[in-house]
């Protein structure tokens, strides 16, 4: 799998393209926006917190 990034008028486009073992190109994804988010949610976020213990008063 190979990409390449390029930049044009401050807008950046990555694309990815998928070759098979015979070097032809299967597939290409384009990325045209890049937000620096993570579409999964973090460690903290996927384990489930045990719930709070009721206290004896």
């Amino acid at each position: 799998m190979t990409g390449t990034t390029s930049r044009l008028d401050g807008a950046s486009e990555l694309s990815i393209e998928i070759i098979d073992d015979d070097g032809r190109v299967l597939d290409t994804v384009y990325v045209t926006e890049i937000t620096g988010r993570s579409t999964t949610p973090s460690r903290e976020h996927r384990i489930a917190r045990p719930p709070r213990q009721a206290r004896d008063s």
